[in-house]
């Protein structure tokens, strides 16, 4: 069975990485550590049938990444999952974007208030691959898709 969710659309793209100190990691709960913006841009969702969804992930200047995945139905404990991979598109690599490829796993959330509003989508995003900013293979970070 599928999932009913459309995540047809443009969605805010971001993500971080959480690189705490060791003071940051020895110290108590709920004190800042330090993180950075991995990356920023935008999301365009444009099939999304049944449990599929197909888009692009475009990174300023000229970098983009053919979006691929299912959507995971909700359960009586928890909310419904994106699970997709992204791809450096051959067009971006023929122009010399090197080849990388990114495992995007979110959980689809809903603002209980605003019933008809599209959710917000937030995960974790892993470099299969080195990263095109320079992170290696294995390289995991938080994100966050709002729509736009």
């Amino acid at each position: 069975m599928y999932s009913q969710i459309n995540l047809l659309g443009t969605w805010d793209h971001q993500s971080f990485l959480v690189k705490p100190t060791l003071e940051e990691w020895e110290a108590k709960p709920d004190t800042p550590v330090t993180a950075e913006k991995w990356a920023k841009g935008t999301l365009t969702i444009s099939e999304s049938e049944g449990d599929q969804v197909l888009g692009e992930l475009v990174f300023p200047p000229d970098i983009t990444l053919s979006v691929h995945g299912r959507i995971l139905p909700a359960t009586e404990m928890l909310p419904a999952v994106l699970e997709a991979t992204g791809k450096v598109t051959s067009e971006a690599v023929s122009k010399g974007v090197p080849g990388a490829v990114y495992q995007i796993t979110g959980w689809i959330i809903f603002d209980p208030i605003k019933e008809i509003a599209r959710p917000t989508i937030r995960g974790s995003i892993l470099a299969v691959t080195p990263d095109l900013g320079g992170e290696p293979s294995g390289t995991v970070g938080a994100f966050v898709l709002r729509p736009v």
